[in-house]
């Protein structure tokens, strides 16, 4: 939605207004790429990983730890992994990971398990993941 701004003629583009409970929709958010995190950082969560529940929502991530292997045997779904060490760097990204496989990455601490396609539609998915895990360890306050 674009408005005037005064007498100049300039005019600014409106953020997505966010929902009555004060989160942006999923829409919105996948659009600008923010992600949620769930966590599976007991054994029996990460045992269950994306297993317990629904599919991810686009804007859906599961981060796994600690971990360095994932499987897909029971999910009916493909879905993006992206391998981190201790400090957060990337050591691997599989794009797509299909069911009924497994992937392990030697050195890695946690696993962010993302929708299919989430790291091809955001090259930047790198950032998105690091803002949503600062997000995770210093949420922010209400106001």
């Amino acid at each position: 939605m674009k408005r005037p701004l005064g007498a100049s003629g300039a005019s600014f583009t409106a953020a997505p207004l966010p929902d009555p409970t004060g989160a942006y929709t999923s829409a919105a958010r996948e659009r600008s790429g923010t992600l949620r995190l769930r966590t599976a950082d007991t054994f029996f969560k990460r045992l269950l990983g994306l297993h317990a529940g629904r599919p991810p929502a686009p804007d859906e991530a599961l981060l796994i730890q600690p971990c360095n292997a994932v499987h897909t045997f029971f999910l009916r779904y493909a879905i993006d992994v992206v391998f981190l060490d201790t400090s957060g760097a990337q050591l691997r990204c599989i794009h797509r990971l299909p069911p009924r496989c497994w992937a392990a990455q030697r050195g890695a601490r946690s696993v962010i398990e993302l929708p299919a396609g989430y790291c091809k539609r955001h090259p930047d998915y790198l950032v998105h993941i690091h803002a949503a895990l600062r997000l995770r360890v210093s949420p922010r306050l209400p106001a």
